[in-house]
This record gives structure tokens, C-alpha cells and sequence, in this order.
């Protein structure tokens, strides 16, 4: 029993050295959060359900390459909420760009917009970034 002990205790030690071969850097196992939320509403406050809320997460070293791609759908009451985890990188100060495609058959058109989020370390209190959106009527 005593050697099986051992060898569980070896390969557990040869694990974490070698950070279970994910080839991620000591210390950046999860990297600095920020949250993105929103609602997306059309000129009149109505609610835009099933709106595609497509986002990009830049760096200011490197603008022109994103960080983070993702997207997501906006809930029946127009609202959408991501968490954006930048694995691998030390805290920064980065730029979202957010672009909201109306639902099939919508007479509304689509929009862009940008911020700027602190990404922070996971011990410290996430930094939120609101950015709601009104969309306009094709014939506006």
C-alpha cells in the first residue's frame, strides 16, 4: 500500500510541474475577468429578443488582433451577460467591441459599439461593463 501511495504522489507532483500538459505559464491557470452585460431595445424601449451580440476583446498592445471572439443571444426581456476570461495574460485595460445583428425578418438595423474594461486578476472584484443598445427602425 505504502509504494502505491508513493507513486500516486509522484505523479501528482510530475503533474503540477508539468501543469497537465496544457502548456499554460505557472500562475495564469485563469486569467483576469471582466463581465460584459447589456439590453438591446429598439427606439420605442421595446425589448429585442434573439438578437445576436457578437463581441471582440482587444489589448492595447496588439489592436488589431482580438484576445477574445465570442458571441451570444439576447433573453426574452432583451438582456445578454458574458464572462470574459482572458486565460494566459496579466491584467490590462481592454477595448470591447460589441456589434448587435437584429433578429431574422427585424425591420431593424444593426449597430456597433466600443468601450473600455479592466481586465483584473481573479482576486480582486470583477470590473462589469454595461453597454446597452438601441436599435433604429429601417425606416428611421
Amino acid at each position: 500500500m505504502a509504494v502505491k501511495w508513493h507513486v500516486f504522489c509522484l505523479a501528482l507532483v510530475v503533474l503540477a510541474a508539468c501543469d497537465g500538459g496544457k502548456g499554460i505559464q505557472p500562475g495564469f491557470e485563469t486569467g483576469p475577468e471582466a463581465f460584459l452585460r447589456g439590453e438591446v431595445t429598439d427606439t420605442g424601449g421595446t425589448p429585442v429578443a434573439a438578437a445576436r451580440v457578437a463581441y471582440a476583446v482587444f489589448r492595447p498592445s496588439n489592436d488589431s488582433i482580438p484576445l477574445i471572439l465570442g458571441d451570444t443571444l439576447t433573453n426574452a426581456v432583451g438582456a445578454y451577460g458574458v464572462l470574459l476570461d482572458a486565460e494566459g495574460v496579466t491584467p490590462f485595460e481592454g477595448r470591447v467591441l460589441v456589434g448587435i445583428t437584429p433578429p431574422e425578418n427585424s425591420m431593424l438595423l444593426p449597430d456597433t459599439v466600443q468601450d473600455t474594461v479592466s481586465f483584473r486578476s481573479t482576486d480582486e472584484p470583477r470590473d462589469t461593463l454595461v453597454i446597452d443598445v438601441v436599435l433604429l427602425d429601417e425606416g428611421e
